[in-house]
């Protein structure tokens, strides 16, 4: 499972190398919902992580629903101030089943690229359909083909390291290893994965055919972040 290995240092290792860059796009994508649609509403955040967006979407008056696959990550969200105020669901995307219909739906901070085939891209997008109200709103990234970069960084006592090695045109493989020097000791954790680039012309194939139109290109509000943002609608 993507991140059960290091979930209890992965905050640390994003603040620690990207703090600012990952901020901003917090800050942005939470302003960019309260614009959409003002609290209270209800919220299905896809890919959850350890609340990046759920909480202070929380703290702004959202009831939000945080479903993510990694227990281990679930487990940092509930940890944090505020977190135990949010319902979480531990299951995939595709698998998210729920009698309760929300206004938004969130699958963002480059979730699609953990869907490695084009049938998990369709249930995961009738899964949000099936999600939302009518006239519900999803928002969504797409990442480019420069996201799919390795890299190494040191910051600190922390040291990333990032191999993105393509396995096909577009699956690749994904391969970290963060290094921790504390009190003396080293703390050592890896990753291991697949992580898929995504045409667009094939998103929005599975988009129209479950029910979504756009809305908006939020792109130009993103820029910088090496994703196309969208907000589409479901259909009324």
């Amino acid at each position: 499972m993507p991140h059960s290995s290091w979930a209890e240092v992965y905050d640390r290792a994003y603040n620690q190398v990207y703090g600012n860059v990952y901020t901003r796009l917090t800050s942005l994508t939470v302003g960019q919902v309260k614009t959409e649609l003002p609290p209270p509403a209800s919220i299905v955040d896809f890919g959850a992580g350890t609340g990046r967006l759920s909480i202070p979407l929380t703290e702004l008056g959202y009831s939000v629903t945080a479903v993510e696959p990694c227990p281990e990550m679930l487990v940092q969200l509930k940890g944090k101030p505020g977190g135990t105020k949010i319902t979480t669901v531990t299951c995939s995307m595709q698998d998210f089943v729920t009698v309760a219909k929300f206004d938004i739906a969130l699958c963002v901070f480059t979730v699609i690229l953990y869907l490695r085939d084009e049938a998990t891209l369709d249930a995961s997008i009738a899964a949000a359909a099936a999600a939302l109200c009518p006239g519900g709103l999803l928002f969504l990234d797409i990442p480019s083909r420069a996201v799919f970069q390795g890299h190494s960084i040191s910051v600190g006592d922390l040291r990333r390291e990032i191999s993105v090695v393509p396995k096909n045109e577009n699956l690749y493989s994904y391969k970290e290893r963060i290094t921790i020097i504390e009190s003396g000791k080293t703390i050592t954790r890896t990753d291991e994965f697949e992580i898929k680039y995504w045409d667009e012309r094939l998103v929005f194939m599975a988009l129209e055919k479950n029910g979504f139109r756009l809305k908006k290109d939020l792109s130009e509000v993103f820029l910088g972040t090496g994703s196309k943002y969208l907000l589409l609608e479901k259909a009324r």
